[in-house]
């Protein structure tokens, strides 16, 4: 069952290095989202507890940019655009044979190079969708659930309260789920596969440094929206007093 795994994603890895220029510029990207989670989780924990009580509340704050990272860059990876190679066995190959033909042999990014039908295209946001929740409620759970734990721990040591309020943890965690299925997933796939496989990655094929500086200018752009977007969403729940900062950066 492991050695299953490992070949599965050393191929899944392989997929998504065939689409994109090479295996350093598939890092490059997912070292952009990763490190833009990990910034704007950072500004969030600094705005809510100030310079003092992050240095006091280090491991709160180094928890949530660990599942910021985490949710992220697992997003990004997971809708990346792919194209087949050897092993691989087209995408039909990968399902059940139960599974309806226009979802099994659906794109992993709705926008990518390729013959698929509009009913294709339109499934690759249906298909990541069980994993995207999945991971959004696993990354969520390991955040508020992390920030309960040293709660707990803090007060068995006399360390003293959270200046963050409690976390509700199953609105936050489901909250985070949904966010990742709708608002990254569908953000993610425009990015990969229409603005750079489409536009910027052909333009400056000749220019590597030209290209990469466009990338991490829109992926930037990309994560403020989705930030934005999130807070909104929090305050129209009614999240946004209660939920800590470990739902910002995740996006």
């Amino acid at each position: 069952a492991i050695s299953s795994a490992i070949k599965r994603a050393k191929l899944s890895w392989r997929e998504r290095v065939a689409a994109t220029e090479s295996a350093g510029h598939l890092r490059y990207k997912l070292v952009l989202e990763a490190g833009y989670g990990a910034t704007l989780q950072l500004a969030a924990e600094l705005q809510r507890r100030g310079v003092a009580g992050a240095w006091l509340e280090i491991d709160y704050v180094m928890a949530g940019i660990l599942t910021a990272v985490a949710g992220k860059t697992y997003a990004a990876y997971r809708v990346a655009p792919t194209r087949s190679v050897e092993g691989s066995g087209g995408a039909a190959a990968k399902t059940d044979k139960s599974t309806p033909q226009w979802i099994a042999s659906a794109p992993t990014n709705a926008f990518q190079l390729g013959d698929y039908t509009l009913a294709q295209r339109l499934a690759a946001f249906v298909v990541p969708a069980p994993r995207l929740f999945t991971s959004g409620c696993a990354c969520g759970l390991l955040g508020y659930g992390a920030a309960a734990l040293l709660s707990q721990l803090r007060a068995l040591l006399g360390a003293g309260p959270s200046l963050a309020p409690a976390v509700p943890l199953l609105p936050a965690t489901l909250y985070t789920g949904m966010f990742l299925v709708i608002v990254s997933n569908t953000t993610l796939q425009f990015l990969q596969g229409c603005i750079e496989a489409r536009l910027i990655e052909p333009a400056t094929r000749n220019n590597r440094a030209a290209g990469q500086a466009l990338i991490a200018l829109f992926r930037a752009g990309r994560s403020l929206f989705a930030s934005a977007v999130a807070i909104r969403g929090m305050q129209f729940f009614g999240l946004q007093a209660k939920v800590a900062a470990a739902a910002a950066g995740v996006r």
